[in-house]
């Protein structure tokens, strides 16, 4: 069971533009990612530009918009390059993306979410669901408003966002019962887990039988779940040591090698080019004022708690929305 084991982005945009759904075969190099990343309990935003990612599946869904231009997209079964202006692509789905010289917006969606329940209607007739001209006008719209403004909220862009795109907030559908009882187990011992022989019995299955549900109620296989688990622990490691060798064995990983493998399998990037120091990517977490929400938030609790405590002297420029306290990382 080894396998278990605001900063330096200027948001000036210009208009939007592009066509959706271009087949081509171009082949381009991306500059140098740049951008800011806001991570809090609910969510994980990414605004920037110079996104060139290698093949990769992750957890999460992926809803994105260019703020001008287009970009690229290439999804597992299909072979060719599409070009488009705004999509949203399910969990769990092989894809690369080139937005070289694009601004971009990407929301990072937890399908165990409420927030993921919003969006799914549009992912009933396929894995991808590319946007219309006119919703990715309304998106980069609202999104180059917001991003001007002096104290814009990261957490407020998310909720539009999944507005226009997804509709009215509703309840996310609950798994298996069985199958949430081993969501909520690996939750509490995601850095010891147990085994899929001592989970099957606890909840009455077969190894086997358990392996095949989890993968069909969650959409990927158990051990990958623990190691999407333990990527999320990587910030906090990296937000307090600075080390992504320090981060990399408090999340559980067995080396730096080992989270950067796991971490380019599910993002199509080295870590380093997310975690570091020159300003490039900034880091930025935002801490609710009004407690944690969302399906990790039992387990996150303590998590962050030690976190805001470690950060509540860091220096550096702090903004706060009604709900959150963002402090940058980097």
């Amino acid at each position: 069971m080894d396998d278990y084991q605001r900063g330096g982005w200027d948001p000036s945009l210009g208009a939007g533009g592009g066509t959706a759904l271009v087949f081509d075969e171009r082949v381009c190099t991306a500059p140098d990612l740049r951008g800011s990343l806001y991570v809090w309990p609910e969510g994980i935003l990414f605004v920037g530009e110079h996104v060139r990612s290698e093949p990769h599946r992750h957890f999460t869904a992926s809803l994105f918009f260019a703020m001008s231009g287009s970009l690229r997209i290439r999804v597992e079964p299909k072979a060719e390059w599409c070009e488009t202006r705004a999509a949203l692509i399910a969990p769990n789905v092989m894809q690369e993306m080139d937005a070289s010289g694009c601004q971009l917006v990407n929301l990072q969606i937890d399908p165990e979410s409420d927030a993921y329940a919003r969006v799914a209607p549009r992912l009933l007739f396929g894995p991808v669901h590319p946007l219309p001209d006119s919703l990715a006008d309304e998106l980069s719209t609202r999104a180059r408003a917001m991003l001007r403004e002096p104290a814009w909220s990261p957490a407020r862009l998310w909720d539009v966002a999944l507005a226009l795109v997804g509709g009215a907030p509703r309840a996310r559908c609950h798994f298996d019962p069985r199958i949430e009882h081993v969501l909520d187990r690996l939750k509490r011992e995601v850095l010891s887990p147990p085994t899929a022989v001592n989970l099957a019995r606890t909840v009455g299955l077969s190894e086997g039988r358990l392996l095949h549900l989890f993968s069909e109620e969650v959409g990927v296989p158990l051990r990958r779940y623990i190691l999407w688990l333990r990527l999320r622990q990587v910030v906090y490691g990296w937000a307090l040591t600075r080390s992504l060798t320090e981060a990399a064995h408090a999340a559980g990983f067995a080396d730096s090698a080992h989270l950067s493998r796991t971490f380019r399998s599910m993002y199509g990037l080295r870590p380093s080019d997310v975690f570091r120091s020159d300003g490039r990517v900034a880091l930025v977490a935002g801490f609710p004022s009004r407690g944690l929400r969302g399906p990790h938030a039992s387990h996150d609790g303590p998590l962050w708690a030690h976190a805001a405590a470690a950060l509540a002297t860091a220096d550096g420029v702090r903004a706060e929305d009604e709900d959150h306290r963002w402090l940058p990382l980097g």
